[in-house]
């Protein structure tokens, strides 16, 4: 995953490292301050966009994650 930090010359991108096989799923929250992501791990990983860096691994599904849907204050996940 790459996130962007903006800056004076555009974007920079963040290299957010954590998942290690395919992401399918994607959700942020409405102030672009949280993303998830999901995929054939069968784990959801939170990232701080701002600095690239992983917050939270929900671990528990039994199938590759295939949708998210991030609430706007970023608290729930569905």
């Amino acid at each position: 995953i790459s996130l962007h930090t903006t800056q004076t010359q555009g974007y920079i991108p963040i290299a957010a490292k954590g998942h290690k096989e395919s992401v399918y799923a994607l959700a942020m929250n409405e102030g672009g301050t949280i993303l998830a992501s999901g995929g054939t791990e069968k784990v959801v990983r939170l990232w701080d966009t701002r600095s690239g860096s992983k917050k939270l691994k929900l671990k528990g599904h039994t199938d590759n994650i295939r949708a998210l849907l991030l609430d706007s204050t970023g608290r729930f996940i569905e």
